[in-house]
């Protein structure tokens, strides 16, 4: 087997340079048809498209004469391998510059050994050799792994373990050990990074993958607050009651703290499914302040958002359905959520948005990439917090003794 590419070990995303394709008009019609195409076959199906095609007499078709040159200097067969030049753009990329190693660090002559962060590192020639900036330790060789990862993706998992986009905090040695763990494999750890199709021996800029470069820490915050203002999200008038037509509910049997206590351990697309089956599950579940649990809950990666409707500090009644915490009392300059703002509908389109798909739309690639990387960064902080717990408790054992 030949050398590999090296990858990020929190999004598995490259090291290198991306392609991006051409800007020639022929060329975008081309990669966008066959992109739109694909996206229209994988929704129908639910097959991931593959970046070797399908085995239809359409994508034939589109490859035939792949190494012919078109006007602009293009061929079908680059473009295949490209990313659309209006999606990416060196604002959007995650800094290829950016990795740095995760490693152990030899200190004297003791047999004690500590994790240290180098500085911005690049990857020559397929990874035979490493060039990195001097970090917080001094790397001395030896035979034990090293973690490569963008800064950008760094960030997001030390905001998964300890809410600070900074790595001051987090316990270096731990998050070695864990990373060591799931290293099996040796280029890449043993995490889910999502359906992606571009880490294989050498790595491929898969067109509909665009997202999975972008840069996971672009501040949304404008965007979104555009978002909330849109008509799209006001709260819709209440359900009539239909209690005296509720045959049999065993929801409603339930204390409604009880219930509420119960929907709040559930993932939104659960709780979305009970209210369709029960009545009790959707009177449950039409204020403003238990959404914005769920918000803060199941997207704390999305921490714009949560900062948006923390805002406000006064808050309504929760007796209002889907009118709560909108109340603004004033503030040159603040930024005011809409009073009529359904945090309901809300999280079911952010919900939809940031999912990770082949091609998704582009205002959300940077969001949907950070979703992406949350999943694997869960996984290692789920490690982590059990071996640094151990460790406080070794602590103490050490102590006594």
């Amino acid at each position: 087997m030949g050398i590999t590419t090296c990858y990020c070990a929190l999004c598995s995303g490259p090291a290198t340079e991306c392609s991006v394709g051409s800007t020639a008009p022929g060329a975008l019609e081309w990669r966008r048809k066959r992109v739109a195409r694909k996206r229209k076959l994988f929704m129908e199906t639910g097959r991931y498209p593959s970046r070797y095609g399908t085995d239809d007499d359409w994508d034939e078709e589109e490859l035939r004469d792949e190494y012919d040159v078109n006007e602009g200097g293009w061929t079908k067969h680059d473009e295949n391998y490209a990313y659309d030049p209006e999606l990416v753009s060196e604002e959007t990329l995650l800094k290829e510059t950016g990795a740095v190693l995760l490693t152990y660090l030899y200190l004297d002559v003791l047999p004690c050994f500590r994790g240290f962060i180098s500085g911005p590192g690049w990857a020559l020639d397929h990874m035979v050799e490493i060039q990195v900036e001097i970090g917080d330790g001094i790397y001395l060789g030896g035979d034990n792994p090293v973690f490569p990862f963008h800064f950008e993706c760094f960030c997001v998992l030390a905001w998964a373990l300890d809410h600070e986009t900074d790595s001051n905090n987090l316990d270096r040695t731990v998050l070695y050990e864990v990373m060591k763990e799931f290293s099996q494999v040796y280029h890449h750890l043993e995490l889910d990074y999502g359906q992606i199709q571009g880490p294989e021996q050498d790595w491929y800029s898969v067109p509909g993958e665009e997202y999975v470069v972008t840069d996971p820490l672009i501040d949304e915050t404008d965007f979104l607050r555009e978002l909330v203002t849109r008509n799209t999200f006001k709260h819709a008038p209440r359900d009539n009651d239909i209690q005296k037509h509720v045959v049999d509910d065993p929801f409603d049997k339930i204390p409604f703290d009880i219930l509420y206590n119960i929907l709040s351990w559930l993932p939104g697309s659960s709780i979305c499914a009970l209210s369709k089956a029960s009545w009790a599950v959707t009177r449950a579940t039409r204020y403003n302040a238990f959404w914005k649990q769920l918000l803060a809950q199941e997207m704390e990666w999305l921490w714009e958002i949560n900062d948006i409707l923390n805002e406000d500090a006064g808050e309504a009644s929760d007796a209002e359905a889907d009118n709560d915490d909108n109340d603004d009392s004033g503030g040159e300059g603040r930024f005011v959520i809409p009073a009529d703002l359904g945090l309901k509908r809300l999280y079911l389109y952010l919900d939809e948005k940031t999912t990770p798909s082949y091609a998704m739309d582009a205002e959300f690639m940077g969001l949907g990439n950070r979703r992406r990387i949350w999943r694997p960064c869960q996984q290692l902080a789920e490690v982590y917090f059990k071996k640094l717990k151990q460790k406080s408790a070794d602590a103490v054992e050490g102590a006594r003794e």
